[in-house]
């Protein structure tokens, strides 16, 4: 079952710590008397003369206060420093000093703050006269309790005498009225009812019927915020599986997944790779030239494949070294690798012309220019007569 937070504010003597009691021993909460918080720390200033005007002095005294509340057979006593009051807080003295207390900021802080550790588990039923207000704003449940004058000094005085503290009905009826307008009027967290809290006046109902009246109104406001709660996990979304975020090859744009890239290497006769190899090969590799970006659609992959196809030369495709492989090879011995020869590599060979021409030169003289080789004859047996001359 859903804990909650029940706040029950109002004037006093009007029954908040009859009422709150009593529903907290119903559903099984736990009960805080913020009222006799402020009780305690009145009875701890005035037991140890703390000057309320002096404010440093003051708050070295809150300092040393501790209060805590104890469940017994006998109800909820309030202890304050390991002590039992919960008899003492109650007696006139300290109800006739308690609003002035109660008025100072710094103890109202400091008890506040007890207030808000104490309910941070929820399942409390905590009254007072600003817990729906500020201690509490957002309490699941908040009820305002409120009586006739005359009813409420009535039974502050039953329940003194049963204490067994000798009052006059008048000293009372004063005391609430002083108490009543310090409440309302001061700065810090006055009396007031919350907008949403439920009004009760009780000047006219037993015990028994108001908290029939309140416990109704308490398991009604469980129940309905259980049936919400069911609703909001029923209709939380279950959170997606976290996706793998790794780089993997895309099938349509044939992009491959990055592993181990060398640094591109400088264009050179002996580190570039065959076309063919390229094409077949269609993943692109870190040396192949172009700026392009590696994304590509599967229609402009195709196109560029048909066209290095058509541009390629037939004595290029008898290759069949891949890049793979000459990547891995040293650069020597790609050097040393035999290709068939090209047809302008068969031509050179076959021409031995410069050593021919040298030869030929040293066998056959030079004829002289413009002779034919009658009148060569001619002039050698015009020599030949002259000589014998």
């Amino acid at each position: 079952m859903k804990k909650i937070i029940i706040s029950i504010d109002g004037h006093s003597a009007c029954g908040k710590s009859t009422l709150a009691k009593a529903l907290a021993n119903e559903l099984n909460y736990g009960y805080i008397d913020t009222g006799a918080m402020y009780r305690a720390v009145t009875f701890y200033f005035l037991e140890n003369r703390v000057n309320i005007q002096k404010t440093a002095e003051m708050e070295k005294a809150l300092k040393r206060i501790n209060i805590t509340f104890k469940s017994t057979v006998g109800g909820n006593r309030t202890y304050l420093n390991g002590k039992d009051v919960e008899d003492v807080i109650r007696k006139m003295f300290v109800s006739k000093n308690v609003s002035h207390v109660a008025a100072i900021s710094p103890v109202r802080k400091m008890v506040v703050k007890q207030q808000i550790e104490m309910g941070k588990l929820k399942g409390i039923v905590m009254e007072g006269r600003d817990i729906g207000t500020v201690v509490f704003p957002k309490a699941e449940l908040k009820i305002f309790l409120t009586a006739d004058e005359d009813v409420r000094t009535n039974r502050r005085y039953d329940e003194l005498i049963k204490r067994g503290q000798k009052v006059s009905i008048k000293s009372i009826k004063e005391n609430l009225r002083e108490r009543d307008h310090i409440d309302s009027t001061r700065k810090d967290s006055p009396l007031r009812k919350a907008s949403e809290a439920v009004l009760i006046d009780n000047s006219n109902i037993t015990p028994k019927e108001q908290l029939a009246m309140v416990l109704a109104l308490s398991i009604e406001r469980i129940r309905t915020l259980s049936i919400a709660d069911k609703k909001l996990v029923a209709t939380k979304p279950k959170p997606e599986p976290q996706k793998n975020t790794r780089p993997t090859a895309s099938k349509r744009t044939n992009q491959p997944a990055p592993q181990n890239q060398r640094a591109p290497q400088k264009k050179t006769p002996q580190n570039q790779p065959n076309k063919k190899s390229a094409v077949q090969d269609t993943k692109p590799t870190p040396q192949k030239k172009s700026n392009q970006p590696i994304a590509k659609s599967q229609n402009s992959a195709q196109q560029s494949f048909l066209k290095i196809q058509s541009d390629e030369k037939p004595a290029e495709r008898k290759t069949k070294i891949t890049p793979k492989q000459k990547a891995k090879q040293p650069a020597k011995k790609v050097v040393q690798q035999k290709t068939k020869p090209t047809p302008a590599a068969k031509k050179k060979p076959n021409k031995p012309a410069p050593k021919v021409q040298k030869n030929e030169q040293k066998k056959v003289t030079p004829k002289p220019i413009g002779e034919t080789s009658t009148e060569a004859k001619a002039k050698k047996v015009r020599t030949k007569r002259t000589n014998k001359k």
